[in-house]
C-alpha cells in the first residue's frame, strides 16, 4: 500500500469534522440572530393582526354599500316596471271607457228619437185610496210623448210626486212600448178643514170625500198648530187603543186645553199637561163608568181637568 493510499481516510476524517464545524457554526449564528428577531416579530404580530382586522372590516362595510345600492337600484327598477305597467293599464282602461260612452250615446240617441219606440201604453200598478189614476195619466203627457228611451224618467218621476197625496214614484220602461208606473201614496193619519193630513204635516185633498174622512180622527184648532196636534194624538191613540176605543176627534182648545173624542160620540176634555198618565188613570175606571152608566144614555162629555176626580155628562144613545 503507497503513502497516498494512507492518507486518503485522514484527509476525508479532517473534511468531515471541519464540515461539521462550519454546520454548527452556521446554527449559532441562526440562533443568535433568531433571538434577535423574536422581540420584533412579537410587536410586529399584534399590529399585523389589526391591520388585517380592519382591512377585513373596511371590506365587508364596503361590500355592504355596495350591496345596498345595487338593492336599491333593483327596487327603482322595479318600481318604474310598477309604474309603467299603471300607465299603461290606466291608458287602456280611459280608452275602454271613451269608447264605450262614446258608443253607449250614439246608441242611446238613436234609440231616444221619439218616433223610434213610441209609448203606447202607461200601466199604473195598484189601487190608491187618495190618489186618482187619470192625475198621473196627465203628469206624464209631457213625457211619454219623447218615446220609451227618451222619456226623463227621473223628472217624470218627479212630476207625479208633485200630485197632492203622492209620497214618492217609480217608473220602469217596459220593452217595447209600455212603462209602468208604481205610486206610494201618503198616510193619512187625522183631517182638518175637508183636508187630509200626513204625518209630516203636509195637507191633501181626499179622493172620496164621502168615505175618506170618516177613516181618520178629525183635528179642530188653529191650522198653525198641526204638527203639536198631529204628534199629540199618535201618542195618545194607542192609550185608547188598549180598551178598544177609537180615537175619532181630537183638538186644541182657545184656552190651550187638549180634548179628544172617542167613538164619536164622547168628548173629554183633557188639560195641558201629564196628558198620558190623566188619560191611563182615567181608563182605568172607565169600564166601572160604563158599567153603572145610566139605562140608555151615553158619556157626552167628560172633564178630567180635576186634581182628584172628573165629570161626565150623559145623554141619550143615537
Amino acid at each position: 500500500m503507497t503513502t497516498e493510499d494512507q492518507t486518503q481516510p485522514q484527509k476525508r476524517a479532517m473534511l468531515r469534522k471541519s464540515l461539521d464545524k462550519s454546520i454548527d457554526f452556521s446554527i449559532e449564528k441562526s440562533k443568535a440572530a433568531l433571538a434577535q428577531v423574536k422581540p420584533a416579530l412579537a410587536q410586529v404580530g399584534p399590529v399585523s393582526g389589526r391591520v388585517l382586522k380592519d382591512s377585513v372590516e373596511l371590506s365587508k362595510e364596503l361590500t355592504g354599500d355596495i350591496g345596498d345600492k345595487i338593492n336599491d337600484f333593483k327596487g327603482m327598477l322595479k318600481e318604474e316596471r310598477m309604474r309603467r305597467r299603471a300607465k299603461i293599464s290606466l291608458s287602456i282602461i280611459f280608452a275602454g271607457i271613451i269608447i264605450f260612452s262614446t258608443a253607449y250615446h250614439f246608441i242611446w240617441n238613436y234609440l231616444s228619437t221619439p218616433g223610434m219606440y213610441p209609448i203606447e201604453k202607461v200601466e199604473v200598478m195598484g189601487t190608491y185610496q187618495y190618489v186618482k189614476s187619470g192625475d198621473i195619466q196627465v203628469a206624464l203627457i209631457p213625457y211619454v210623448q219623447k218615446g220609451l228611451f227618451g222619456m226623463p224618467e227621473l223628472e217624470a218621476e218627479r212630476a207625479i210626486e208633485q200630485i197632492p197625496g203622492v209620497q214618492d214614484a217609480s217608473i220602469w220602461r217596459v220593452y217595447p212600448n209600455k212603462i209602468r208606473v208604481v205610486v206610494r201614496e201618503k198616510t193619512a193619519i187625522a183631517e182638518l178643514n175637508n183636508q187630509l193630513l200626513a204625518a209630516d204635516g203636509s195637507m191633501f185633498p181626499p179622493n172620496d170625500d164621502s168615505t175618506a174622512l170618516t177613516d181618520v180622527p178629525m183635528l179642530q184648532g188653529d191650522i198653525n198648530y198641526v204638527k203639536p196636534m198631529l204628534a199629540m194624538l199618535e201618542s195618545l191613540t194607542p192609550v185608547f187603543n188598549e180598551l178598544n176605543l177609537n180615537v175619532t176627534g181630537f183638538g186644541l182648545l182657545p184656552n190651550g186645553d187638549w180634548q179628544v173624542e172617542i167613538n164619536h160620540q164622547t168628548w173629554i176634555v183633557l188639560g195641558k199637561n201629564d196628558l198620558v198618565n190623566r188619560v191611563g188613570n182615567f181608563l182605568n175606571t172607565y169600564p166601572t163608568l160604563m158599567k153603572n152608566a145610566p139605562p140608555g144614555q151615553v158619556p157626552t162629555n167628560i172633564d178630567l181637568r180635576y186634581p182628584h176626580g172628573f165629570t161626565v155628562v150623559w145623554a141619550p144613545a143615537h
